[in-house]
């Protein structure tokens, strides 16, 4: 599993290869279960830290992730300093 997205009632997790399946427990269980390798870092994602390829500033002071599948994942301002140091 690279990430986790939240969606409505459930959760999207996407899988190495391309693969996407839902699940319906909470993103705040989901870190619970996941704890050590994944972090939430925005409110609707989680995100696996060792599959990090880079991490961006954009326009408006915006943050991204962008792990090795180079897929564009949103950063929280307050979850930036973590994971930029990590």
């Amino acid at each position: 599993m690279i990430y986790v997205v939240g969606a409505g009632n459930y959760r999207e997790l996407f899988l190495s290869y391309g693969r996407k399946e839902l699940h319906d427990k909470s993103l705040d269980k989901l870190e619970q279960l996941l704890s050590g390798s994944f972090e939430q870092v925005h409110k609707s994602y989680l995100l696996k830290i060792s599959e990090i390829k880079e991490v961006t500033v954009e326009s408006g002071s915006k943050y991204a992730a962008e792990p090795k599948d180079g897929t564009h994942i949103p950063i929280g301002r307050t979850e930036y300093k973590d994971i930029k140091a990590k």
